[in-house]
């Protein structure tokens, strides 16, 4: 038998229910009814996945736990549970879901400098006291303008609290190594591992300007260079602390000379790391960006964008409008002005290029859509970078959307995204991918990623993405073309 029907025998039997029964609600025969609950068939209908579930009369958790165990049998369970990291990091507020707040620091705490002499190391016990020392040194570490250095995976469970220290604070440096796994096979039985760090530093990126993670493929933790009692650590300028593996011990250190075992440490996991993504906060160079994807060797690419990129869709005479020429009133020099607005041009024309010969498959909202028929914000450039677009150009850009090239699939989303507007983007070719966030301030910022599996991860799910997550080309466009009319007809 398989999880499904397995959990499909259960239910039967919580339910006070027989096969025939079952067989009887559904219009389904008895003999493939039989066969469905003994394991021996698995419907690839989800129509018939659906009249089972109605028949079953289930909850709403009874139902979700249905279809789990439907996808579990169908896709394998790491598959599925790596399927289910990438939809649950597409269709959720990322930031707000793991940071929810902030630490308080004008609270009185523990003093590490008035409590310790020089030079000695200071044995803490329990988290409570832990939590002090970190925020205290790092405190210090900020009014003097200095680095921080992590290592730390993002399943610790200290690495939230000491993400909630650094905030918006441009003063500190934050390089940080985590380990990542170099095989499919997920650590646990409910995460992919590669993502799951992924998603968890997004937070610090668009938080600090001055955060950056880097990653390797070693056992995980420090242990791999000497630090088995005590294999994390925080490295600052005057001070390190070591913390245990459950994190209810630790040692501050601030002797110089053990201080530079921590440094030596630190450069030789650094040696053998890679960027987890870089960052391109400045929004001039996001056109940059634009030109480095449009040149991608690349058969195939998928955009995941809550509304599809407008730029793409503009005309000349629309681009020159509203975006060459309010980027060009941000230029002071007429030599610079002219010379940027031929290079934005170029690189624009680059890219329509590009995505009239590969094959590319873009998702997108519905929802979406409507909000920029409603207000013409462009989700990939901030406010002060375009100008105002009027309602009949906003809906002449729509109409390009349902006018797309054969080889550019798009598709709608089913389920909206519980999330801001522009949050997140995906770019994913062969070789790279690229994820778009909206700051606090509204300004978008680029990670670059490289990492295989994360990599795998994406084009995997998109490449497999079903009719339980987005709509099919025909009935995609069919919706927008309504959604057009609806606002032609004056009734928006």
């Amino acid at each position: 038998m398989n999880e499904f029907s397995e959990y499909l025998k259960n239910l039967l039997d919580f339910k006070e229910m027989t096969v025939h029964d079952l067989a009887n609600l559904t219009n389904i025969d008895r003999p493939n009814m039989y066969k469905i609950v003994q394991g021996k068939r698995l419907p690839r209908n989800t129509k018939v996945i659906k009249n089972i579930a109605d028949g079953l009369m289930l909850t709403t958790s009874e139902r979700e736990n249905f279809y789990s165990m439907y996808k579990i049998s169908l896709m394998g369970r790491d598959n599925y549970y790596r399927w289910k990291s990438v939809n649950d990091f597409l269709l959720t507020d990322i930031t707000r879901k793991i940071f929810p707040g902030k630490v308080e620091q004008n609270k009185p705490i523990f003093n590490v400098e008035s409590s310790i002499s020089a030079d000695i190391e200071l044995s803490v016990s329990g988290r409570r006291d832990i939590q002090r020392i970190i925020i205290n040194a790092i405190n210090q570490e900020a009014n003097s303008g200095g680095i921080v250095r992590l290592i730390m995976n993002p399943d610790n469970e200290l690495f939230n609290f000491i993400s909630t220290i650094f905030g918006n604070d441009d003063s500190l440096k934050i390089e940080h190594i985590i380990t990542l796994s170099n095989n499919r096979g997920l650590m646990n039985s409910s995460e992919d591992y590669n993502l799951y760090c992924m998603i968890r530093v997004l937070t610090l990126y668009t938080e600090s300007n001055n955060y950056n993670a880097y990653y390797c493929y070693k056992s995980g933790r420090g242990s791999d260079i000497g630090l088995s009692v005590f294999p994390y650590m925080v490295l600052l300028s005057d001070s390190m602390i070591l913390l245990s593996d459950d994190c209810e011990s630790a040692l501050y250190i601030n002797n110089k000379e053990t201080i530079g075992l921590g440094n030596q440490i630190w450069n030789r996991m650094f040696s053998d790391v890679s960027s987890l993504a870089d960052k391109n906060h400045d929004t001039f160079r996001y056109f940059d960006l634009l030109d480095e994807q449009s040149e991608s060797d690349t058969s195939i690419c998928y955009v995941y964008q809550l509304f599809p990129n407008a730029i793409l869709w503009m005309n000349d005479e629309l681009f020159k409008t509203f975006v060459v020429k309010k980027l060009n009133d941000n230029i002071t020099d007429q030599e610079s002005r002219l010379k940027y607005a031929e290079e934005l041009e170029n690189i624009v024309l680059r890219q329509k290029k590009i995505f009239s010969q590969v094959e590319t498959n873009a998702f997108c909202s519905l929802k979406e859509i409507r909000y920029f028929l409603d207000t013409g914000m462009i989700d990939e450039l901030p406010s002060d970078y375009y100008g105002k677009i009027s309602k009949k150009d906003r809906i002449e850009i729509v109409k390009k959307i349902c006018d797309h090239p054969a080889n550019y699939h798009l598709r709608l989303l089913k389920n909206e995204p519980h999330i801001h507007h522009g949050y997140p983007g995906l770019f994913i070719t062969d070789r790279k991918g690229y994820i778009t966030i909206n700051k606090n301030d509204g300004k978008p910022i680029v990670l670059t990623f490289t990492e295989p599996l994360n990599l795998l991860a994406f084009k995997e799910f998109f490449s497999n993405a079903d009719d339980s997550f987005s709509y099919k080309e025909d009935v995609s466009t069919q919706k927008i073309k309504e959604l057009i009319q609806e606002y032609e007809n004056g009734k928006k």
